[in-house]
């Protein structure tokens, strides 16, 4: 395993986020991922780019909601925050708009 790859299991283990997690918030094929993460078979420079842009944003996440703890174990969950973050959202969840967004998710059956 090179360094790559034990930089993001490392990253990985810190969220506390599954291979099959980190492969749907970064869109890659847990049948690359997997090999990628273990050092078996290399990851592409696209795929790894994939990899780090996914992590760096639930770390953002994570930092973000600091004071509200995110589990990390329900995906609907963080991809539901994940697009709040895309679209500039999430900053507006410790403000009086976290009520319709929470109610949103309500709505949506995530929780």
């Amino acid at each position: 395993m090179g360094l790559i790859e034990a930089g993001i299991k490392t990253r990985m283990f810190h969220l506390g986020i599954t291979a099959e997690q980190l492969a749907q918030f970064s869109g890659i094929r847990p049948q690359i991922l997997h090999p990628g993460i273990k050092g078996t078979r290399p990851l592409s420079n696209v795929d790894i780019e994939k990899v780090h842009y996914a992590l760096h944003q639930l770390e953002l996440l994570v930092d973000l909601l600091k004071p509200v703890p995110v589990d990390m174990k329900s995906t609907r969950y963080i991809s539901f925050l994940l697009r709040r973050l895309e679209d500039g959202d999430i900053e507006k969840l410790t403000t009086p708009y976290a009520k319709i967004v929470a109610e949103e998710m309500m709505q949506a059956g995530i929780q």
